[in-house]
């Protein structure tokens, strides 16, 4: 996985450009969503700047296995608007054996009625491109985090303090830095053979560094 590391104001001013007024209709959208406390029945509007997210992310690369595909004119089709912390719903991430083993712990998934991130829905903090098998088939509504969830919250850079999500996001400069996070861990497995999540954590790194496609464990 690599890093995009745009700039909030930059993102913006390129959203405006491809599609003027979309920050104010998104804005009100989420208004919306907050007076009604949940997305159900709310228009959706994020593909409309889809383009923005494929050029910035090297020309169409997915923002998780980075597989390149078709350009922006031919190829919108083939890449979602991925929304990092799932708009409507979060369901259980079982993880696997091997990071149970060295002790990583899941906070509970929220309950079926409790829906998702709804006031994320039309935050561009949350967005990414991905392909169709990392977004809907590999990673899905499943989003793993340490600490509680806290499904109202309005800005994932706060977020990310208060939930200790375990897995990465690469874009922006609100996002992570995974490019660092795999030099630590070559590091750590150069020095002392078998990566341990416990290891990259001792430094800092508190999440499970993914590269590649996600896996259902």
């Amino acid at each position: 996985m690599i890093g995009y590391p745009v700039t909030l104001a930059v993102l913006r001013k390129d959203i405006e450009s491809h599609k003027k007024g979309w920050l104010a209709r998104a804005q009100e959208l989420t208004k919306q969503a907050r007076k009604q406390g949940n997305f159900d029945g709310i228009t959706s509007i994020w593909s409309e700047i889809k383009p923005v997210f494929m050029r910035l992310q090297g020309d169409s690369k997915c923002a998780y296995c980075e597989r390149k595909l078709e350009s922006e004119e031919y190829g919108t089709i083939e890449q979602d608007v991925e929304h990092f912390r799932p708009k409507n719903r979060v369901t259980a991430w079982k993880p696997s054996k091997e990071l149970v083993d060295v002790g990583v712990k899941l906070a509970g998934a929220p309950s079926k009625g409790d829906g998702g991130y709804y006031l994320l829905a039309h935050q561009v903090l949350n967005y990414a491109a991905g392909c169709k098998p990392c977004n809907s088939t590999c990673k899905a509504d499943r989003f793993p985090v340490a600490k509680a969830y806290v499904l109202n919250g309005d800005d994932p850079r706060k977020l990310k303090t208060m939930e200790k999500p375990y897995l990465l996001f690469p874009v922006g400069k609100w996002g992570d830095e995974p490019e660092k996070i795999s030099r630590v861990l070559r590091h750590l497995a150069a020095s002392g053979g078998e990566i341990r999540v416990r290891s990259a954590a001792r430094l800092g790194y508190d999440r499970v560094f993914c590269t590649g496609r996600y896996r259902r464990a």
